[in-house]
């Protein structure tokens, strides 16, 4: 089986995994304080899945581990949770302790590579902000619906083509001019200040969105495309917050989705952030 990992991205990474909050502490408080709100947009199915008995949760690429240990705190989710990355996977095993779970509840962290990993089909498969880090997005996608069930969800978050086409460019400029790191930094937290109290935390986000060495952006229409091929049938989008429609009207949100290229460049003259990311999911039938 041929994998489509990126071993630039892992050394990257190990240097500074993304969301490594210097206080393990404040980052299992941040779990246990419970960012619903937060956990709906990144998970958007009903509780009623979410809580139902030996739901078999897998992440792929869970980094530091927050949102497998979020799902495991607030559901009771069996979760298996993996990343290529030994250093992320080691902190997100003393945050799940540090939040205080049983055992028997603790995500279980496992250091594999998602194109190589082989287990059983998993009744809900997350993989968020990972595939586009890979040498083939594509092929991630597909492996991550060969890993949902029959009836399972599988919810992706990739960048976006149009939204993620601002940023970028805002800070490929900032860099022709000659800017170091250290005062890309400071642009970045003008942006983004929601992490400047930590600047480990901070810097990992910063390095994630800005310094990354490889990055691919995507399409609603691409991500259903695959869906097709695996018999994934897609259920909603970020892009038109999630609609309950049960027949999604595809023409209207590939239109806003294009869109997103205005609500960037927007968010850049209003110094916000604004990172052009969207998510998508889908139900195996």
């Amino acid at each position: 089986m041929n994998t489509y990992a990126n071993p630039t991205v892992l050394e990257f990474y190990k240097q500074l995994p993304f969301n490594y909050c210097s206080d393990v502490s404040a980052a299992a408080a941040e779990v246990v304080s419970g960012k619903q709100e937060i956990l709906k947009f990144y998970v958007p199915i009903s509780e009623e899945i979410l809580l139902q008995d030996d739901l078999r949760v897998l992440e792929l690429g869970c980094g530091t581990g927050w949102l497998s240990t979020l799902l495991a705190n607030y559901y009771g989710c069996s979760v298996t949770a993996i990343d290529f990355n030994a250093v992320a996977i080691e902190q997100a095993k003393r945050i799940s302790e540090a939040v205080g779970l049983k055992a028997a509840n603790n995500p279980q962290f496992e250091v594999a590579d998602l194109f190589l990993f082989d287990g059983p089909a998993y009744d809900v498969v997350i993989s968020h902000g990972v595939l586009h880090h890979t040498n083939n997005c594509i092929e991630g996608i597909r492996k991550a619906c060969g890993l949902t069930k029959k009836h399972g969800h599988i919810i992706l978050g990739l960048y976006n083509r149009f939204g993620r086409r601002p940023f970028l460019d805002y800070f490929d400029s900032l860099k022709a001019k000659g800017h170091t790191d250290e005062e890309l930094l400071v642009f970045y937290k003008r942006l983004d200040p929601r992490h400047n109290h930590d600047d480990t935390l901070a810097r990992s986000w910063f390095n994630d969105q800005v310094l990354h060495p490889h990055e691919t952006q995507h399409t609603v229409s691409e991500v259903i495309e695959v869906f097709g091929e695996c018999g994934v049938k897609w259920t909603s989008t970020s892009i038109d917050g999630y609609s309950s429609n049960p027949k999604p009207d595809l023409e209207s949100i590939l239109i806003e989705e294009k869109q997103m290229y205005d609500t960037g460049l927007r968010a850049i003259d209003e110094c916000r952030y604004y990172t052009g990311y969207f998510v998508v999911t889908g139900e195996k039938i």
